[in-house]
């Protein structure tokens, strides 16, 4: 009876724990929205991708304009005698005018230029936020595992002392004791590396969203896992989004090349003054002379097999994008059997397996607090480790569930959004 009486209260405060932890699966989060809007605002690889956009955008600007006009001014060193006067001084302008095509696709390829780098500031964005929620899910994780690993320690720990205390005398327990300790050492040595994790992912988080995490308020709502059928859709995805925009902008080079079969013009007029009646006298008639000039488009290989580069690297876009298509295809299957066999796992773990263990665990109270001869300690603590263990893999399939469907958002370019 003195060791039933013993044994009753730690028993009972062994339950209200175990039941407690497993009712309380997750904690208090961090707000993952604060820190997608922190990430947004203060990451510094965002800011240099914005000031390379608005270089393009300042050079697009300069392009699609005709070329300064050339000045040229001349001097006689000897007078040439005219029988109007002698000339001795000459000013020239002139201007070249290329085809007007050919002016507009050459802006047209910088503002292809400016739609790439955005969306790759964009792709850029999406990575860093698809980084940082399976950063922030794996961090909250943690300090579940943590909390697991120690209750499971601390009731290992007390059967620990029971051991000690009543059976010492009886040769036939002591494998069990060393036992015991055994699986003690192990935990504790999983507590040590997850207690070293967390700082390491901490830092990560801190590193993603730019700022300190300690001013961080903590959400009182919880993500539930639910079944969320998302229909696979290419459209918004930032990789053929790019291939895209680079198709584009290879249609607008190959048009651009094509102008230059067209010749280039030149507009020119030049003024020639002429002294009449020698030095120190009024000028005569002046001469004026406008003129127009042509390029003459003589190396059309040249131009054509500059043409034809264009053209196959445009086909490669092409060949390139079909693949990309096909292995977005088969990485949205993979992840979304990742996402359904996550959810499954973790429904099945919460309502059907910890209820039925629950079970057992008061089935096995009952029976020694009725005082049955044939109850096993043993029984009764590895059904404790099994809860336990059963409530740290329903928080696994939470993380995974969760960082599964973050990545399905990012193949259908919408992991922005919440």
């Amino acid at each position: 009876m003195k060791l039933q009486t013993l044994l009753i209260p730690k028993c009972n405060w062994i339950f209200c724990f175990a039941y407690i932890l497993i009712s309380n699966s997750f904690a208090n989060e961090y707000n993952l929205d604060f820190l997608k809007e922190s990430l947004r605002k203060n990451h510094l690889q965002l800011e240099s991708s914005s000031l390379q956009i608005k270089s393009l955008k300042l050079q697009a600007k300069s392009e699609g304009r005709l070329k300064n006009p050339m000045v040229k001014l001349g001097v006689f060193p000897k007078e040439v005698a005219t029988k109007n006067g002698n000339m001795k001084y000459k000013f020239g302008v002139s201007q070249v005018l290329p085809p007007k095509s050919q002016l507009f696709f050459k802006k047209q390829i910088v503002l292809g230029l400016v739609s790439i780098e955005e969306l790759k500031k964009e792709k850029l964005l999406q990575g860093l936020l698809l980084k940082l929620e399976k950063t922030y899910f794996l961090y909250n994780f943690l300090f579940e595992k943590k909390l697991v690993l120690e209750e499971n320690l601390h009731l290992i720990n007390s059967w620990i002392k029971l051991w000690e205390t009543h059976y010492s005398t009886h040769d036939f327990q002591y494998q069990r004791l060393i036992q015991l300790q055994i699986d003690a050492r192990e935990i504790k040595d999983k507590i040590r590396s997850v207690h070293q994790k967390i700082p390491v992912v901490l830092e990560e988080l801190k590193e993603l969203a730019w700022l300190d995490l300690d001013s961080i308020k903590l959400s009182k709502s919880l993500k539930k896992v639910s079944k969320i059928d998302l229909i696979l859709g290419l459209d918004s995805n930032i990789d053929l989004l790019i291939i895209d925009a680079n198709q584009k902008k290879k249609k607008s080079q190959i048009k651009f090349e094509n102008s230059f079969f067209k010749p280039k013009y030149v507009v020119s007029s030049e003024w020639t003054m002429i002294d009449a009646n020698g030095l120190g006298q009024n000028q005569g008639d002046d001469a004026w002379m406008i003129s127009l000039g042509m390029e003459l488009v003589l190396d059309k290989n040249k131009i054509k097999n500059r043409v034809s580069s264009k053209k196959v690297q445009f086909k490669s876009l092409q060949t390139k994008r079909s693949f990309k298509q096909r292995s977005l295809k088969v990485k949205w299957n993979t992840i979304s059997y990742q996402v359904n066999d996550a959810r499954a796992q973790y429904q099945l773990i919460k309502d059907d397996l910890i209820p039925r263990t629950k079970e057992a665990l008061e089935s096995i109270q009952t029976n020694y607090m009725t005082q049955n001869k044939g109850i096993d300690f043993f029984s009764l603590l590895n059904h404790l480790r099994k809860l336990l263990k059963l409530s740290l893999n329903m928080k696994i399939q939470y993380k995974n569930y969760f960082q599964a469907y973050a990545e399905q958002k990012s193949i259908l370019g919408i992991i922005g959004e919440n």
